[in-house]
């Protein structure tokens, strides 16, 4: 299992479409620092629920850096897509770190 950490923006970079291209079946993906914006990125949130449908592949955005930017509307928007993107913390991220068998930083 892997675990994508995406870090940049989806309005600067299309990252997900590389990341949707190596996931695997129970991989996880991380969206942290500029990729936070993700979860307020409509393109990126069908790819993310396609990826949750199709692999299983579970989402997680680090609750620091939602905080950091400001993004209160994509606080709104995790709680309605809650079944597969989840508010971390930092400590959540270093355990799904020491989870996965390897990490890969977009």
């Amino acid at each position: 299992m892997t675990l994508h950490i995406i870090s940049s923006s989806p309005y600067c970079a299309n990252v997900i479409d590389l990341v949707v291209n190596h996931c695997a079946q129970n991989d996880g993906i991380i969206l942290i620092q500029d990729g936070v914006y993700g979860v307020s990125h409509l393109p990126t949130l069908a790819k993310l629920d396609g990826m949750y449908k199709t692999k299983k592949v579970l989402c997680y955005a680090l609750e620091d850096d939602i905080t950091a930017r400001g993004s209160y509307s994509s606080k709104d928007i995790l709680d309605n897509s809650s079944r597969f993107i989840k508010r971390i913390n930092v400590e959540d991220f270093v355990t799904l770190t020491l989870s996965h068998s390897a990490s890969i930083s977009w």
